[in-house]
């Protein structure tokens, strides 16, 4: 498994150390959010996953998008 943790710029650095990766994912919950988008009727989040969503197939997927329509945003 590849844990990573972001930089002051939000790039994804590489850990293998669990327990590290551990910590810092625990006391970052406010820095995990790199991106947010809204219009009038959508918002779209990107959040830091902090492991590679790729297993190895292909570069590492760190990040996800979800979109809320109107009536449904808040997050």
């Amino acid at each position: 498994m590849m844990y990573f943790i972001l930089d002051q710029q939000h790039r994804p650095i590489r850990t293998t150390d669990v327990l590290y990766w551990a910590a810092w994912f625990e006391n970052t919950e406010d820095n995990r959010r790199v991106a947010l988008t809204e219009t009038e009727n959508w918002q779209v989040s990107t959040v830091f996953l902090g492991l590679d969503h790729q297993i190895g197939r292909g570069p590492a997927t760190t990040v996800r998008n979800h979109g809320l329509s109107e009536g449904r945003r808040g997050l």
